[in-house]
């Protein structure tokens, strides 16, 4: 496995660092750093795996780093939200529950077969609504309610994806050891 620590690692490892900033501007309610917190997160997302990309050094480091990043992130603002009030206690409850069926499923894989599973386009879109959603919900946004089913659908479907892949897996190394 590659373990190397690559410029784009380190971008993925500086947005856990974001964490306890996300929350305390959230429970601050300091609008203008949710706003550049939330944006800096978004960009440094984007940025650290078109950088991985485009020099070659995509790791096994980065593809767990990176939605570890997502997710925590994700995860910090849903539970601040939802404490807050802005955010539906079931929207919070099935973003975690997925988050931590994906964490468990990729945790498994990782110790069973040796393989980080890397993030698809499904899920990156649904943590582009999701990241939208939760926006929306700080805001309080009239129409939040459209946003979050958006969201629950894109969640959906990324989840399906997702246990697809791990099942295609699961079967490749129970027909390996046949």
């Amino acid at each position: 496995m590659q373990w190397r620590w690559t410029p784009s690692n380190v971008i993925s490892l500086a947005r856990l660092g974001l964490l306890p900033l996300l929350a305390w501007a959230l429970l601050a309610d300091a609008t203008g750093w949710v706003v550049a917190i939330g944006l800096l997160a978004f960009l440094s997302d984007m940025f650290d795996g078109m950088l991985a990309r485009r020099r070659g050094e995509v790791t096994e480091l980065g593809k767990l780093l990176d939605p570890l990043a997502d997710k925590l992130l994700a995860g910090t603002a849903a539970v601040v939200l939802t404490l807050q009030g802005r955010l539906p206690v079931w929207f919070t409850t099935v973003l975690l529950l997925r988050e931590l069926v994906v964490l468990l499923g990729g945790w498994i894989a990782w110790r069973r077969f040796a393989v980080a599973l890397p993030a698809l386009v499904p899920g990156k879109l649904a943590a582009t609504v999701t990241a939208t959603a939760l926006f929306a919900a700080y805001f309080q946004v009239p129409f939040l309610s459209w946003i979050l089913a958006v969201a629950l659908g894109f969640i959906g479907v990324a989840t399906l994806v997702y246990g697809r892949r791990w099942w295609r897996l699961w079967r490749r190394a129970v027909e390996e050891k046949l």
